[in-house]
């Protein structure tokens, strides 16, 4: 599986315990629900762009 990396991604401090295993999560399930909107035709990182 391909991850899409933002560029605060290395600064992130989420590092102790499961938390990166959270994190890692939560990132997949975002990337599910862009990839799932069609109400959009753009790519995902626009549809990144406009969601934030």
């Amino acid at each position: 599986m391909i991850e899409i990396l933002s560029a605060s991604q290395p600064l992130s401090r989420v590092r102790v315990g499961h938390g990166a295993e959270n994190v890692a999560i939560l990132r997949r399930m975002t990337l599910k629900l862009i990839n799932q909107n069609t109400t959009i035709k753009s790519s995902k990182k626009s549809k990144r762009k406009l969601a934030a």
